[in-house]
């Protein structure tokens, strides 16, 4: 079995990459992926769900001996200090794709409006306020707010 020693090495190995793409990759190379060999669903085939991928878990420990120890999906999990959520997201992006997907969280770009575009929408918005002028009933002497009419719509 896998000692203190040992488990104190492999997450301070995993926690040694510099970044979270880094430790995916790693994490990936340890997980293979097979087909289902075989199925016995409890239900009917048509009300069950079926799994069309397998998954098994192995901790590499590199010390003076390099050998490979093949572990359960929890232990996996807890060898490593990952949640069981990225555990999904790696499981899906190998069977999806093959190798793990980079993450593209906060990588849009905002779009900014021109002055010109800004210029149009406020001098149609003060149009319209002009036209269809309607106070709301709610408070009459204390808001400052103007409404559109409601009779004002795309159709």
């Amino acid at each position: 079995m896998i000692n203190q020693d040992q488990r104190t090495r492999i997450i301070r190995q995993f926690n040694s990459f510099s970044n979270r793409y880094d430790q995916d990759n790693y994490l990936c190379g340890l997980i293979t992926v097979s087909n289902v060999q075989r199925r016995r669903p409890r239900v009917g085939e048509e009300n069950a769900k079926l799994h069309n991928k397998s998954y098994s878990y192995k901790i590499g420990m590199f010390a003076d001996d390099t050998y490979v120890v093949p572990v359960c999906r929890k232990a996996f999990i807890s060898l490593h200090g990952i949640t069981g959520r990225r555990l999904q997201f790696l499981q899906k992006s190998l069977t999806e794709h093959g190798v793990v997907q980079k993450d593209e969280r906060g990588k849009h770009v905002k779009s900014k409006l021109s002055d010109q575009t800004t210029d149009l929408m406020y001098k149609q918005s003060n149009t319209l306020k002009e036209i269809y002028d309607k106070k709301c009933h709610y408070n009459l002497h204390e808001s400052q707010k103007i409404y559109l009419s409601d009779e004002l719509n795309l159709s």
